[in-house]
């Protein structure tokens, strides 16, 4: 799916200066791809229509259940085992709880378990329950993630859940485990390619290109990179810049030997459309200096 022509064209009429223009619509003219799931394509859609840009959404991956939820039900009838439920995603916390609540009505089933959450977006999904978030790790790097649990408290001998998608790296048990603690690396979901894509963004993004692709997940990187292959699209339009939603997404396509224009700071979707609108300023801002330029030299 394509939108932003019809406002982009609506505002181009405007009897309005340049700088006006650019102040109420930053991003016009420009296309940019997102590759989040249908069902999380709101949040960024909305800010970046509203500021003028051709949004080409191209959803390649979907959330799916785990093939069995065995080891997480299991989980959930043991927490008084456990002593840290550790939540790397948003999605993780909200199939966790969903489940949870489908056999429990009451959250002081959960029991004394300390829970880690990483992100913000992750710690608000958590706080949301009116639960407390006992660390919050930066990055969910495996490194970062022991070093906050283990700056925490001793965890030498402690009961870790670890709470995530199914194509999440390896290296966040490994990691814990090497601190002295008996972990658990539970399934909650799984991410999928996407099979049926909108003819009109795909074509739109192989025959015109982008400005900026935005990938909010790993997984999105992956199979963005086997259908369209992001070597061949950067190539054919060199002029294509990547916005990365964190750390982990940014590692993802720095395997594919490609550099993010930006990360967002924030790690969340604001600040995320943010970066983009400020890169965006600040090269038209150049451009349109580099023109004054030209014609007081001419």
């Amino acid at each position: 799916m394509i939108e932003g022509q019809q406002k982009k064209e609506n505002h181009g009429g405007a009897q309005a200066s340049t700088t006006e223009r650019l102040r109420r619509i930053p991003l016009a003219g420009l296309r940019i791809v997102l590759t989040q799931p249908r069902a999380l394509m709101e949040e960024i859609r909305a800010p970046l229509l509203e500021m003028g840009a051709e949004v080409i959404q191209i959803p390649i991956i979907r959330v799916e259940p785990p093939k069995s939820y065995d080891d997480l039900d299991d989980v959930i009838m043991g927490l008084n085992s456990y002593d840290w439920l550790v939540f790397t995603e948003p999605l993780g916390v909200e199939i966790f709880f969903d489940r949870f609540f489908s056999r429990f009505e009451d959250l002081r089933d959960l029991g004394p378990v300390r829970i880690a959450a990483v992100g913000p977006t992750t710690v608000k999904k958590v706080q949301a329950l009116h639960l407390k978030v006992d660390v919050e790790p930066e990055d969910d790097l495996g490194s970062v993630v022991a070093a906050a649990l283990d700056k925490y408290q001793n965890i030498v001998n402690l009961k870790v859940c670890i709470l995530r998608g199914e194509t999440a790296d390896v290296e966040l048990p490994k990691a814990i485990e090497q601190l002295g603690a008996i972990v658990d690396d539970v399934y909650c979901y799984r991410y999928v390619g996407e099979e049926d894509l909108p003819e009109d963004a795909v074509k739109s993004l192989e025959e015109d290109g982008a400005d900026w692709i935005v990938f909010g997940f790993p997984a999105a990187v992956e199979f963005f990179h086997a259908k369209f292959d992001l070597h061949a699209v950067l190539k054919r339009f060199p002029s294509t810049r990547i916005a990365t939603l964190n750390p982990a997404v940014t590692r993802a396509v720095k395997a594919l030997g490609v550099e993010p224009t930006l990360e967002a700071p924030k790690r969340t979707i604001e600040s995320l459309v943010g970066s983009i609108k400020r890169v965006t300023h600040g090269r038209k801002k150049a451009w349109e200096e580099r023109k004054k330029e030209g014609e007081q030299n001419h």
